[in-house]
């Protein structure tokens, strides 16, 4: 008797037949998109590693990417670029000294590579940096550094003994996070709303048992200049907040997006009633705790995990796990639970830490998985969870060679699929990507996706009808006992067993084979169709007793 069940969605088919049991794809269908850092270009991976789509930015004044790059709904590119700097003499005067990574700019790029509109925020006291997200009314959240003198933080509640490469700091790099409204018509656009942190610091005699501002002396000393360093950002549309991180004070956090602006500076008023104050932290207790203790050390990328995905308003994140305690040197992935009331308010008690107690999943796998920088990770929408590292092997990978790497993993933490982030086929010569800051993930019913593929004529559907960006690939279908493929003309197929011993192989002529599985003993396998040493899909199915 065949069984047949969906796995949260239609993107994960699990089929069971008489003692054979296949998942129907190795990476869930949908796209990666990605431009590394310093690199000119952007590129669209379809869930086989193939280039979909270019952006060349190499003519562009600000041709050289920033860490984040996303699709709009409208199927353009929302990119940042890198301005100039600005010297005079040996002296670097705009962005301001230590403002790195340096970036400073927002472009809109069409599918032809024409930017559409762009916005700059770049000079001796403020710059983009980091991250950017759209908001459901086309508004855009983005993240400036801030440059204070040792005046303005002293007297913001900073402590005063705090370093700077040894020596008593004169100054620091802080953060806002502003939203901006597009001149669609004249370029550029207008900031809305801000939140700027040092607007909720506690001096160090305040800071333990204040757990609704940040400590002005969490750290000792700055960060090459920087005090937070604040490196990821997610929205939740539903209930209006923000979350950020920051990699110097390893704690993730929750803030209200609701409140005006001149509440946003203050600690009443907004949704939450608390104005722009911390509403929720979490990672390292001990920043406001005197019996606090630590979680986390170096994180980046929190997002919030979508409505409808399973782990729907979780909080989702890389552990870095730098220079922890781990003695197999691992980073992990990590989803908590952010502790909501009755009321959507969140929950504490005085005297304690922020719940929970413990994440409900952890990813953190034996061996070979570390990345002390950047990476990212998101939930798809089958439930499975996609894994970035940046830079590979830890602190000898930064810098190097090596490619970032992907991983899919299920819920019960099986690898699906690996790959690394090589672009296949690619003889321009202009920023080939290797190890992007960060990735991002859309599946294939979302609107920008095919919006994308219209503008740029992949394939030919009436309007509002749903491209198939697979059609024309190679596919396999797992029958009672045997492998159907199907578009494989000229290509060679071959079956590994897990130890990544080759079981068989065959180079097919038509475009439709068969191929009888029956006699294979029980185990795992994994099956895959090359053409022109190029993997074009891969599965995995195990043979049952």
């Amino acid at each position: 008797m065949t069984q047949l069940n969906k796995l949260f969605s239609s993107l994960c088919i699990l089929l069971t037949f008489a003692g054979f049991m296949v998942t129907a794809e190795a990476f869930s269908d949908g796209f990666i998109l990605f431009g590394a850092y310093s690199g000119k270009a952007t590129y669209l991976l379809d869930s086989n590693m193939n280039t979909i789509t270019t952006w060349d930015h190499s003519k562009l004044s600000d041709s050289l990417n920033g860490y984040s790059a996303y699709l709009l709904p409208n199927g353009n590119l929302l990119r940042s670029g890198q301005v100039k700097a600005v010297m005079k003499g040996t002296t670097q005067v705009s962005p301001p000294a230590n403002a790195a990574p340096l970036q400073g700019t927002i472009d809109e790029i069409d599918a032809h590579g024409k930017v559409v509109w762009s916005y700059q925020l770049a000079d001796s006291i403020y710059m983009l940096h980091h991250d950017f997200k759209i908001l459901p009314n086309g508004n855009i959240l983005a993240v400036s550094f801030v440059r204070y003198s040792r005046a303005q933080m002293i007297a913001a509640g900073v402590d005063s003994t705090i370093k700077d490469n040894g020596a008593k700091a004169k100054a620091m790099l802080g953060e806002k996070i502003i939203e901006i409204k597009p001149d669609h018509e004249k370029g550029g656009g207008t900031i809305v709303w801000e939140w700027v942190m040092l607007d909720h610091v506690a001096p160090k005699e305040q800071a333990m048992g204040n757990p609704h501002l940040i400590s002005g002396s969490i750290v000792k000393e700055l960060y090459t200049g920087q005090w937070v360093h604040l490196n990821g950002m997610d929205y939740d549309s539903i209930k209006d907040l923000i979350v950020f991180s920051s990699r110097i004070f390893s704690e993730v956090y929750v803030i209200d997006h609701s409140t005006t602006t001149q509440e946003a500076k203050g600690h009443t008023g907004g949704k939450f009633g608390k104005g722009g104050d911390i509403l929720y932290r979490w990672g390292r207790s001990k920043n406001y705790l005197e019996n606090g203790d630590t979680a986390v050390r170096v994180l980046h990328c929190p997002t919030w995990i979508p409505k409808g995905y399973p782990g729907e308003g979780h909080i989702l994140f890389f552990h870095n796990n730098v220079n922890g305690n781990n003695p197999r040197g691992i980073s992990q992935v990590i989803e908590i639970i952010p502790p909501f009331d009755a009321n959507g308010k969140f929950t504490y008690t005085t005297g304690s830490a922020f719940g929970p107690v413990s994440p409900i999943w952890i990813y953190s796998p034996s061996s070979d998985f570390r990345s002390d920088y950047m990476s990212s990770t998101f939930r798809l929408p089958n439930g499975n969870t996609l894994i970035h590292e940046a830079y590979p092997g830890g602190t000898g990978g930064f810098g190097a060679s090596s490619n970032s790497r992907i991983r899919e993993i299920s819920p019960n933490k099986t690898i699906i699929d690996t790959a690394s982030l090589v672009i296949k086929n690619n003889s321009s010569g202009f920023g080939m990507a290797f190890n992007p800051a960060k990735i991002m993930y859309y599946p294939s019913s979302y609107p920008g996706i095919n919006k994308l593929f219209l503008a740029l004529n992949i394939s030919n559907t009436s309007k509002g009808q749903q491209i198939d960006v697979k059609k024309q690939l190679p596919k396999v279908t797992l029958t009672k006992d045997a492998a159907v493929f199907t578009n494989i003309s000229g290509c060679e197929v071959s079956f590994f067993a897990l130890s990544g011993k080759k079981i068989a192989s065959m180079r097919v002529k038509s475009s439709k084979f068969t191929y009888n599985v029956s006699h294979f003993p029980v185990g795992v396998y994994i099956v895959k169709v090359i053409s022109k040493k190029e993997i074009l899909t891969s599965s995995m199915f195990t043979i049952l007793p």
